[in-house]
């Protein structure tokens, strides 16, 4: 999570991180602008886990909106992960990634 989970020009220090992966664990993170030291706190909750095709959770507190990230199993010689988020009464939005 310190490596992915933020936009650029953000940093996640390792020391911000704390993750109990298990369904009903939450997950908290601490996203930094290094030039001005302004800080963003993330926390959030595991909905569902299926090691390695999916992972269900919230992006923040609160049940709603969820992420889902999927790791298709045909996809074992690449990298291949599928997010969606939804927001409840609003549409699921998808984006794959392939490297």
């Amino acid at each position: 999570m310190a490596r992915w989970f933020h936009p650029e020009g953000l940093q996640t220090p390792r020391e911000t991180v704390s993750v109990d992966l298990r369904v009903g664990g939450t997950y908290t993170y601490t996203m930094r602008i290094e030039e001005t030291g302004q800080e963003f706190p993330t926390a959030g909750r595991y909905l569902r886990i299926d090691p390695p095709v999916r992972l269900d959770f919230t992006p923040c507190a609160s049940r709603r909106p969820v992420r889902s990230f999927r790791q298709p199993a045909d996809t074992c010689e690449s990298t291949h992960l599928s997010v969606s988020t939804s927001h409840g009464e609003f549409p699921a939005r998808s984006t794959t990634l392939r490297e």
